[in-house]
């Protein structure tokens, strides 16, 4: 068996984490917190199963939960991994000198974007 670095290894399917990830993306796009009914309808899930996640992400701090109206929503605890990630995400410093050239050049404002989803 292989350490990942073959690229012909099979992906193995992690179905937990799989629909932990669409909560969580779920969440970060809702506008307005959301009940466990209506987050499992629109993801496709069983209540119970969504539910279980919910409650393991809220005990991480990746998700917030609001016991007077029963509803989610993303968590704060998100911010750290975020900011991990940025860190050591290189797009922003090497694109940064160029922008900033551009901008400069031509006396305008230059923005560049990096698609984060799937």
């Amino acid at each position: 068996m292989s350490d990942g670095d073959d690229k012909t290894t099979t992906k193995r399917q992690v179905p937990a984490v799989t629909r932990a990830l669409a909560i969580l993306r779920f969440l970060a796009r809702s506008p307005d917190p959301i009940g466990v009914n209506p987050l499992a309808r629109g993801l496709g899930l069983v209540p119970s199963t969504c539910l279980h996640i919910l409650r393991v992400l809220q005990d991480e701090g990746l998700v917030d939960f609001d016991s007077n109206t029963k509803q989610y929503s993303i968590g704060i605890g998100i911010l750290p991994l975020a900011r991990s990630a940025l860190q050591r995400n290189t797009f922003s410093s090497v694109v940064q000198p160029h922008l900033s050239a551009l901008s400069n050049k031509f006396d305008v404002t230059s923005i560049a974007t990096q698609l984060a989803e799937p």
